[in-house]
């Protein structure tokens, strides 16, 4: 499925490998060899025109973004309006930008046995605020990290910043209808519970009770 929506979907097979992986080496073998059999399959089904054509349209969107509505990422704020050598070049750094603080959050973790699942969950909303092809029913994918900072059975759903995340998703449609001078604002509604997530891992007392939930923690080995 990774491959249906990469721009989306490849960030988080990322963040899956690094930070959540019991052992990342057969994981990446595993994902490898998935995409090897998909793509032997797809030649023999329906040959390589339909590669091109996938290929095509991965390498065209850029052309096409300017029509598309509902886009909850940064991409939203220009988009419509940016000449195609600056959408580029903003892509670019929202994916750099991404790299980057994931990389450092990888880094500062290396040597940890186990990762909290909430310390992770901010970077789920990064990388999606910073792909640039993403549209509003693909927030579903950021139930993954709001579960992870609401906790176990929701056991954190009257705390601030979880809550503050939760509701800030949840309310981010009544912005879909809104594009003054060709903004599409619902990215700014993600990004305040993106903040929150990352305060939410900062806080020694998630982290305290991510560590007491044993197995709502996930490997890094």
């Amino acid at each position: 499925l990774a491959w249906v929506k990469p721009p989306v979907a490849l960030p988080i097979v990322l963040l899956i490998v690094l930070f959540h992986a019991p052992a990342r080496k057969p994981m990446v073998a595993g994902f490898a060899t998935a995409t090897a059999s998909l793509l032997g399959l797809t030649l023999v089904t329906t040959g390589w025109r339909s590669l091109a054509f996938w290929v095509t349209g991965l390498l065209s969107y850029s052309h096409d973004i300017t029509i598309q509505h509902e886009m909850p990422s940064i991409s939203g704020l220009y988009v419509m309006w940016a000449p195609p050598a600056l959408r580029l070049t903003l892509m670019a750094c929202q994916l750099g930008g991404a790299a980057a603080l994931t990389a450092v959050w990888w880094w500062r973790r290396r040597n940890q046995t186990k990762v909290a699942a909430i310390s992770v969950a901010w970077l789920w909303f990064v990388w999606f605020l910073a792909s640039p092809y993403v549209h509003f029913g693909d927030e579903v994918l950021l139930a993954v990290p709001l579960l992870a900072l609401l906790g176990r059975e929701a056991d954190r759903i009257t705390h601030r910043l979880p809550v503050f995340a939760l509701y800030m998703v949840f309310f981010s449609p009544l912005l879909i209808i809104w594009t003054p001078h060709n903004l599409q604002l619902l990215g700014l509604m993600l990004a305040p519970a993106g903040i929150a997530a990352y305060l939410a891992a900062r806080s020694p007392r998630y982290r305290l009770e991510s560590a007491a939930d044993g197995p709502g923690t996930a490997s890094t080995a």
